[in-house]
């Protein structure tokens, strides 16, 4: 069991339930073309997460493999999968941080 935050920029000063949802829902949706603001905000988190916790290493998507389980081609998968996936090294408390290009999510173990 786990349980999960999404943390994202609201339109405005008052965040609304639909927005939160599109937000959820929007991980779901695959192979749309990625911006570059998108992209360098991403990075940007990225690495200041990164700066914050250095033991958190960026995941190396294995985008032929993708590419070979999903029947689709490489360029596909690089398309499909443009999140950046940084995880602590073995034996660190077990967490993941996915950052999007309009919000980060991270994943907690329930620990029991």
């Amino acid at each position: 069991m786990s349980y999960d935050l999404y943390c994202f920029k609201p339109s405005s000063s008052t965040p609304s339930l639909e927005e939160a949802q599109a937000v959820i829902e929007s991980e779901e949706v695959l192979g749309q073309p990625e911006v570059d603001s998108a992209r360098e905000t991403k990075r940007r988190i990225a690495d200041a997460l990164m700066q914050h916790n250095p033991r958190l290493q960026e995941f190396d998507f294995n985008y032929a493999q993708i590419a070979k389980t999903m029947n689709i081609s490489e360029e596909e998968a690089r398309a499909q999968w443009t999140h950046v996936e940084l995880n602590p090294p073995e034996g660190d408390p077990a967490i993941q941080i996915t950052v999007f290009g309009d919000h980060v999510f991270h994943k907690y173990p329930l620990l029991v």
